[in-house]
């Protein structure tokens, strides 16, 4: 570019100063209302996304209270139907005995050792024996079987257990398969016991570790080394002491469900005689595991056909949430896109007068014998520094709004997805994909302005 264009394009700038401030600014605010609009929907959006692609949102859990706050067990029918939903793809029905530690009376025993624990676990034989969530941590979101010899529960098995892989060790089978089809009793009263067979051996690390971390097989290595260490007669004082600092016999055993009819408390509860106290001690819950998380508002627009208990889900919550900001989104986009369209409206209307108030100095400037595309430069190259600096100045706004709403909402928005922060921070590629089009587009407004300008002087020259 010679130094004679690059004088005019300075002369020409220092003349229009107020016109140029004004295409700057509305550039700018433009820039910043549709950018912020824009950027808030993207992070809304990834936001949302993150959220239903946790492993635990996939869930629904049925409970035993009915809508009207009743109690209504979840019987075997509902199961059934609750499977032939579409998208179901994990199902259990899952019993919850909780003592109190100073009224725990609730004991195991086997092959001379027992001991008193705190909660017992029981699982229908019609639904799968553990928790789902558990599992979708233990083996990364895949509804596999933890069952490390043995197996689950079968729709013909009565007064069964499956047991954490810690009891096989702690009962003196290092050999895992020996203790299947073994007896382990429970007793609920500290007189009265059933007789339980042993058919499967489970991971014990599966309910004490999530995800990855689960994989790690040195919690169990350590507990093989201390019962090595103790002779089987110590083995009885061993548990003792785990079980008071809440060690690994605070762990479970699943039973089947039939058991729980040994239960005084549950046979009232099942009379409809139940009270605080009992409620308290026994649950009965259903967890349904759906094919995604995008799937569970239809599978519990079913659960509400198959039965009245009650449900929850945090995906229905998270979707109220998102449905009401999806509308606010919209109604957004629709007034960034006319304010966006105003806006380019406005500035190739300044570009356009522009062009024209300087007429005569292109009509001059023809007469001195400078070439159209010399002429062409003068006028683009300051709408190019403009657009250029405005873009700049956008940009470095947006960033600073961006960060500054992130640090404020970060703590919100990290209690329910992955992103622990810098989710509403602009991004990158949209902020560069805009200043490019929107460059684009004034470059291209002007050019059209200035050509059409100097054709028509062109003639007026000739005549």
């Amino acid at each position: 570019m010679n130094s004679c264009v690059m004088q005019m394009v300075k002369l020409n700038k220092k003349k229009k100063t107020k016109l140029s401030k004004n295409i700057l600014l509305t550039l700018i605010f433009c820039s910043l209302l549709f950018l912020s609009v824009q950027s808030l929907g993207v992070s809304v959006s990834n936001i949302y996304g993150s959220v239903m692609d946790k492993q635990e949102n996939r869930i629904i859990n049925l409970t035993q209270y009915t809508q009207g706050y009743g109690f209504n067990p979840i019987t075997d029918d509902i199961v059934y139907s609750v499977k032939s939903i579409p998208n179901v793809v994990g199902v259990n029905n899952i019993f919850n005995y909780d003592m109190p530690s100073e009224e725990c009376d609730t004991q195991i025993t086997m092959n001379g050792i027992s001991f008193n624990t705190f909660w017992l676990q029981g699982a229908s034989v019609n639904g799968g024996c553990f928790y789902q969530k558990n599992i979708l941590n233990y083996f990364d979101g895949d509804l596999k079987s933890p069952i490390m010899c043995g197996r689950e529960f079968l729709p013909t098995d009565s007064k069964c257990a499956v047991i954490d892989e810690a009891y096989a060790y702690i009962f003196g089978y290092n050999n895992l398969e020996d203790i299947l089809n073994q007896t382990i009793s429970v007793s609920f009263d500290g007189e009265t016991s059933v007789d339980l067979k042993i058919v499967g051996v489970y991971y014990h690390n599966m309910y004490y570790t999530n995800g990855k971390e689960s994989k790690d097989d040195s919690l169990m290595q350590d507990i093989r080394k201390d019962l090595d260490n103790n002779s089987f007669e110590n083995r009885q004082r061993y548990i003792d002491n785990s079980v008071k600092w809440g060690g690994i016999v605070s762990g479970i055993i699943v039973v089947s469900s039939d058991v729980f009819l040994n239960i005084p408390e549950y046979q009232k509860m099942l009379q409809g005689e139940f009270d605080l106290r009992s409620e308290q001690r026994i649950s009965n819950f259903c967890e349904i595991v759906a094919e995604s998380s995008y799937d569970v508002p239809q599978i519990c627009d079913e659960l509400d056909k198959i039965t009245n208990n009650r449900y929850q889900s945090s995906v229905n919550d998270i979707k109220d949430i998102m449905d009401t900001l999806n509308a606010i989104q919209v109604a957004f986009n629709i007034l960034s896109t006319v304010i966006l369209v105003v806006s380019l409206v406005g500035i190739g209307n300044f570009v356009y007068v522009r062009v024209n108030e300087q007429e005569k100095l292109t009509r001059l400037m023809l007469k001195m014998g400078y070439e159209h595309k010399s002429i062409k430069w003068i006028y683009l190259l300051e709408i190019m520094y403009l657009c250029g600096l405005a873009m700049g100045i956008s940009a470095v706004l947006m960033f600073f709004i961006t960060i500054m709403l992130d640090m404020f909402l970060s703590p919100v928005y990290s209690q329910i997805c992955e992103y622990e922060k810098y989710a509403l921070i602009v991004n990158p590629v949209l902020l560069l994909c805009y200043c490019v089009a929107v460059s684009l587009i004034v470059f291209g407004i002007s050019y059209i302005f200035v050509t059409r300008q100097l054709k028509h002087n062109k003639i007026r020259l000739e005549n």
